[in-house]
């Protein structure tokens, strides 16, 4: 899912999202994309931080989901503020990555790395979920 509303953001997370497989799917206000995140498990989603403004914020949104919905989410947060790969931020945002505008036409890769990471720290948990049927 991408919820990004300022340039260049937005179209360069498009393009990231479509070149690594995956569909694109957008929401057009913050509880759309409540309603979207609701009902369906996205294993990808890139919030701009023009996005999440207001007092129905996304992240707060997805702070509030189940942990075991939460995991299979990989959040990528986006913003004209923030420094790629800092993972200070990327704490403080509650999110599994950051993504600021110096390196935008390295976005895939980036993506690409953020995804293996998130996959790569629940494999146990995930893998011991499914043995128990729970997954």
């Amino acid at each position: 899912m991408v919820l990004v509303a300022e340039d260049p953001f937005q179209k360069a997370a498009h393009d990231a999202v479509r070149q690594l497989g995956y569909g694109v799917d957008t929401a057009f206000d913050q509880a759309e994309a409540a309603k979207k995140i609701a009902y369906h498990v996205y294993p990808l989603i890139l919030l701009g931080q023009g996005f999440d403004r207001g007092s129905k914020s996304i992240l707060q949104y997805m702070n509030t989901l189940d942990m075991s919905i939460r995991r299979m989410n990989c959040l990528v947060v986006m913003g004209h503020q923030l420094k790629t790969g800092d993972p200070m931020a990327a704490l403080h945002a509650s999110a599994n990555y950051v993504v600021g505008p110096d390196n935008l036409e390295h976005l895939p890769s980036f993506l690409a790395a953020a995804l293996k990471d998130h996959k790569d720290f629940y494999r146990v948990y995930m893998d011991s979920m499914k043995i128990v049927g729970k997954a």
